[in-house]
């Protein structure tokens, strides 16, 4: 008795218009963006007003939401 072959299936090649994570950003480039240090950015970070994810032992973050987390942060601060 002879085996089937087995069946392959691809995925469709992940592109911008089809992908659903958002770009992830070293934090070099996020402090870059932000035009403040780096230290700054590690800073705000470790308190967490700037949200984070670990990539197996590397961190990124999500630009958009940085932005947004920095925002309500500020929100927060004048409403003081």
């Amino acid at each position: 008795m002879g085996h089937k072959p087995m069946k392959t299936i691809s995925a469709p090649p992940l592109t911008p218009s089809n992908s659903t994570s958002a770009e992830l950003l070293t934090p070099e480039q996020t402090a870059k963006k932000l035009s403040i240090s780096r230290r700054c950015l590690g800073n705000w970070t470790r308190s967490r007003v700037v949200p984070s994810v670990l990539v197996g032992r590397v961190r990124r973050y999500d630009f958009a939401k940085v932005k947004t987390a920095l925002e309500k942060f500020e929100e927060k601060e004048v409403a003081r």
